[in-house]
């Protein structure tokens, strides 16, 4: 199954990859800053990397493409971002 994991890069994030692996699933991790991935799972044959912001909706569409599932590891925004958005990424 085509699984789109949301903050994929962070140690929540990582350990989701690592299950879905284990479950056999190919895996899209759609990242704000994919070099944050580590190099084992960024170079695994079955995980595809796409570098988008969630107000992206193009590259956002690309990363949902073809996906079975989405699963979210997105943790807290520190600072003051602008607007709200996680609640649009999701709308």
């Amino acid at each position: 199954m085509r699984v789109v994991i949301l903050g994929g890069t962070g140690p929540s994030g990582i350990l989701l990859i690592e299950e879905a692996l284990a479950a056999r699933h190919t895996i899209v991790v759609y990242a704000r800053n994919p070099q944050k991935l580590p190099v084992h799972l960024s170079k695994h044959p079955e995980i595809t990397v796409v570098k988008g912001e969630l107000q992206d909706a193009a590259a956002l569409a690309t990363a949902l493409a073809g996906a079975r599932a989405v699963l979210s590891a997105l943790g807290p925004t520190f600072g003051n971002p602008a607007g709200e958005p996680i609640a649009h990424g999701y709308a």
